[in-house]
């Protein structure tokens, strides 16, 4: 909700909508610290309360083993997961905006950026691993790293938790042969303990999730690294997904973490809602709203450079997807994003 009313543009019936939803952008805000810091540390932690059959990860990763360790171990309960804080963050700088410009709240928006500040601040000294050079994926219930590489150090980047002086190193990570297979980026690092190329959310490639990796890329500045994560994506969207399916078909919620060069984009999971916020599903499957002026198949000149140039595009206007069920212009929210 908060990401909708930011990030939408329009007349004044947009100030009547951010007003008339004030009450409960106030109450999502006041969960983060009243309701979700289960260990009065300052992190957005989760445990489940059904131990029978609930699911054990609330996060977007939610398989059984998808957080643990470099060694494989799984963490205990409460886990604050990294990605939680970013976005933690970015609604407590979204919420800001909305108080100074929509409610007419300065007070209560300078106390959230201050908030968002200390957040930011914590965040970047207690997850970094030193000797890694990366965030750690989540922090055990005893204040330890988990200490697995992963694509969640992506998500850190679009909500701009990440300090500055950090977001080289880890742009360099994701882009490295360790996450990025050439089709995209891993869930979970190859050489991590509980890395599977096939596993759920530990090897396989999520186009969603590198969607909002590309858009963390190119908020920092990195537009030529967003450009390859996107371009990959639709490079595999453009080959068969199977012995039955043609090249374009709508794409999966996953494929396969294997490495381009031993593996075709074969899928893991077909098809995928997920996918339908991400700029594979955007070229490939065409929704209302998004054009694809360019047959890639029939392509000529430089393709790897057409594809970064349509990749880009197709990142911004995939974002229109994000307040619509369907992907078509009737929710949709219009999104302008530079990509010179």
């Amino acid at each position: 909700m908060l990401c909708s009313l930011t990030s939408t543009s329009g007349g004044p019936e947009i100030f009547d909508l951010v007003r008339e939803l004030e009450f409960e952008a106030r109450a999502a805000l006041n969960w983060i610290d009243e309701y979700a810091d289960l260990q009065g540390n300052g992190y957005i932690s989760y445990q489940r309360r059904n131990e029978q059959t609930g699911l054990e990860n609330q996060c977007w990763k939610d398989s059984w083993d998808s957080i643990a360790y470099h060694d494989g171990r799984l963490p205990g309960f409460p886990r604050a997961t990294c990605e939680l804080q970013g976005y933690a963050y970015d609604a407590k700088m979204r919420g800001a905006r909305l108080a100074r410009l929509g409610w007419d709240d300065p007070e209560y928006a300078d106390r959230l950026e201050q908030e968002a500040a200390d957040l930011k601040r914590r965040f970047n000294e207690d997850f970094w691993v030193a000797d890694g050079e990366f965030f750690a994926l989540a922090l055990d219930v005893d204040g330890s790293q988990v200490d697995s590489l992963t694509s969640n150090n992506g998500h850190l980047l679009w909500s701009g938790i990440v300090d500055d002086d950090k977001a080289e190193i880890v742009a360099r990570h994701l882009l490295g042969e360790r996450l990025f297979s050439g089709w995209g980026i891993r869930t979970m690092a190859v050489g991590e303990g509980r890395y599977n190329p096939i596993g759920y959310h530990v090897g396989t490639v999520w186009p969603f999730d590198n969607s909002f990796i590309a858009w963390g890329l190119r908020r920092y500045g990195f537009k030529d690294e967003a450009a390859v994560v996107a371009a990959g994506i639709l490079e595999a969207a453009l080959a068969p997904n199977d012995a039955r399916s043609a090249p374009g078909e709508r794409q999966p919620g996953r494929r396969c973490g294997a490495s381009v060069k031993h593996w075709s984009p074969r899928v893991a999971r077909h098809p995928g809602r997920w996918a339908r916020l991400t700029p594979s599903d955007a070229a490939a499957s065409r929704p209302s709203g998004v054009r694809v002026r360019t047959d890639y198949r029939t392509m000529t000149g430089s393709p790897l450079r057409r594809l970064q140039e349509l990749a880009a595009e197709c990142v911004c206007k995939s974002a229109r997807m994000f307040a619509s069920d369907e992907g078509g212009e009737s929710g949709g929210l219009p999104v302008r994003v530079r990509t010179d």
